[in-house]
């Protein structure tokens, strides 16, 4: 029942939501190599296994005169055999569930090619407020604890 006077300091488009919302589609949009090379392979693929299903109805029908149901049924069988969906679906879905869990989680992470990149990592250094930060990192001081300098050094040269 009272009127409240609200001062607005900025647009929507410059809100926080606004901005995380924008770098979320822009992961979606940055593609690995492997989800790229899938959607070439789909494109020229897709069209070929289609047009080989209706060679094969077509031959079966008029040529070799198969009746109809069974025509079908094997067109629709070597669809089925061809169809490349471990390939073509989960990948791409694979990434896009990646991305999705780790913005539930709080992370975000800007596209599938630096998704893909972490598979080559083995070490992960968080500044102390636990954000990732690009810059030249120097150890200052070392204490492990419940190994010795030298034990930790042979396993870090390991890696």
């Amino acid at each position: 029942t009272n009127v409240i006077k609200v001062k607005v300091e900025k647009g929507y488009e410059d809100s926080t939501s606004t901005i995380v919302y924008k770098l979320i589609d822009e992961a979606n949009n940055k593609k690995a190599k492997i989800d790229e090379f899938i959607t070439k392979f789909a494109r020229i693929y897709t069209p070929i296994v289609m047009l080989l299903a209706v060679f094969i109805f077509l031959l079966q029908y008029f040529g070799l005169s198969y009746d109809l149901n069974n025509s079908l049924n094997n067109a629709f069988v070597f669809l089925v055999i061809s169809c490349p969906c471990a390939l073509v679906i989960s990948i791409p879905l694979a990434y896009f569930s990646g991305i999705g869990k780790g913005s539930k989680e709080g992370i975000l992470i800007r596209g599938a090619n630096y998704l893909e990149a972490l598979v080559n990592t083995k070490h992960v250094v968080f500044d102390k407020t636990g954000t990732l930060t690009i810059g030249k990192f120097k150890v200052t001081k070392i204490n492990p604890y419940n190994i010795s300098k030298e034990e930790l050094y042979e396993r870090v040269n390991k890696d």
